[in-house]
C-alpha cells in the first residue's frame, strides 16, 4: 500500500471541498447570528419571520450543512480517494475472476452437452449396426431357406416344406432331375460364357 502520509491536507479536490463546506457554514452562522440579534432586541416587523425561521428553517439546514460538509471533506481527502479507487481495482479483479471461472464453468457445461451428444451418436451407430447385421444374416438364412426348398426335385415336399418354413408360394421351378445341369444351374462367369 502507498504511504498515504505524504499528501497535503490542503490540496486539490480536498482543498475546494474545505473552502465550499466552510464559505457555507460560515454564511449559516451569519444568517443565523443575524436573525438570534435581531429576535433578542425584539424588531416587530420581522419577528414572526425569525421565529418561522428558528422553528423551521434553522435546525434542518444546520443539519444538512454539516452532514454534506461531512460527506464531502471525509470523501475527497487523498487518503480516502486513494483508497476508493484501490477498492475499485480491487474489485475489477474480483470480478474479471469470477467472469473468468463463469466461462470456464460454462465451457466445462457445454463440454459435458457435445460429450452427451456425441455418445448419443456413437450409441445409435453401434445399434444400428448390429441391427444392419442382424438383418443381413437374415437375409441370408431366408436365400438359403428359399435354395434349400428350391433345390428339392418332388413338388409336394418343396410345397410342404415352403409352408412349413414360412416361405409362401414355393418357387414353381422345374423339378431338378439328378445329375442333369439346366441354364440356371451353371457357373457364371466361366470359359463358356
Amino acid at each position: 500500500m502507498a504511504n498515504l502520509d505524504n499528501f497535503s491536507r490542503a490540496s486539490g479536490l480536498f482543498r475546494n471541498a474545505l473552502g465550499t463546506c466552510g464559505a457555507f457554514l460560515m454564511t449559516f452562522s451569519l444568517v443565523h447570528g443575524t436573525f438570534s440579534i435581531l429576535d433578542l432586541i425584539l424588531v416587530a416587523s420581522i419577528t414572526p419571520t425569525v421565529r418561522w425561521y428558528r422553528r423551521v428553517v434553522a435546525f434542518p439546514l444546520l443539519a444538512g450543512l454539516v452532514g454534506r460538509s461531512v460527506i464531502a471533506i471525509t470523501m475527497l481527502h487523498p487518503k480516502n480517494i486513494v483508497r476508493l479507487k484501490q477498492a475499485l481495482a480491487h474489485t475489477n479483479i474480483v470480478v474479471g475472476r469470477a467472469e473468468a471461472a463463469s466461462e470456464l464453468e460454462l465451457m466445462r457445461a457445454h463440454s459435458v452437452i457435445e460429450q452427451a451428444r456425441l455418445d448419443r451418436f456413437k450409441e445409435r451407430s453401434r445399434r444400428e449396426g448390429e441391427y444392419l447385421t442382424e438383418v443381413q444374416k437374415l437375409v441370408t438364412v431366408e436365400e438359403r431357406k428359399r435354395s434349400l426348398v428350391a433345390g428339392i426335385a418332388d413338388p409336394e415336399l418343396r410345397a410342404a416344406l415352403a409352408r412349413e418354413l414360412g416361405i409362401g408360394d414355393a418357387p414353381n421351378l422345374p423339378a431338378r432331375r439328378p445329375g442333369f445341369v439346366t441354364g440356371e444351374d451353371k457357373p457364371k462367369g466361366g470359359v463358356l460364357d
